[in-house]
């Protein structure tokens, strides 16, 4: 009887900690598609700004080869030109990979844009198993319900329909780590 007590009192957290995660999640969803197009209206700008750039470095070299003048433009002449091309190019490149990471992380709580770098090893101190060596950035962790109730209570429910799952990180925007109990 105990048991059923503690799985009610188990299931009822885990209910709210989903309304709480649904809601966390809308909310997510908006401030990143705010923050999408944020960025695409300043890689906008950037990209703008570049092919401006490049068109009148090509309009100058347009104009110096109908005079005559292609034989007598310096090399950084030309170099700058080839360097606002690249700048555009890369740009565009990392427009196209921050859209990408934005719609990966839809739907999730982890930003991928905002990762902190830690040693790994500081996870290992605070608790955390196979946290390996060198930086770690997310360390994604998941806890279930059965893994919250334990015992006999968690094990009848292991697998059923049921079963909800989170899954976090304990490392938070400034670098800081969260120990594993914070999350029991």
């Amino acid at each position: 009887m105990e048991a059923l007590k503690q799985y009610q009192t188990w299931w009822e957290k885990g209910a709210e900690a989903g309304r709480t995660a649904e809601e966390a999640q809308r909310q997510i969803s908006e401030a990143t598609q705010q923050r999408l197009e944020t960025i695409e209206s300043q890689y906008d700008a950037e990209i703008q700004v570049r092919q401006r750039s490049i068109s009148r470095l090509q309009a100058g070299l347009d104009a110096d080869e109908k005079r005559g003048r292609v034989a007598g433009t310096t090399m950084s002449e030309i170099d700058e030109s080839r360097s606002a091309r690249t700048a555009l190019s890369r740009a565009k490149e990392r427009k196209s990979v921050e859209k990408q990471m934005l719609k990966l992380g839809k739907g999730g709580n982890v930003d991928l844009l905002n990762r902190p770098q830690i040693d790994a090893s500081e996870l290992t101190k605070k608790g955390y198993e196979n946290a390996g060596k060198g930086k770690a950035t997310v360390f994604s962790t998941t806890r279930s319900l059965s893994e919250a109730i334990g015992g006999e209570a968690g094990a009848k429910i292991e697998g059923t329909k049921k079963e909800k799952a989170i899954n976090f990180t304990p490392i938070l925007k400034d670098g800081t780590v969260l120990k594993p109990k914070v999350f029991e």
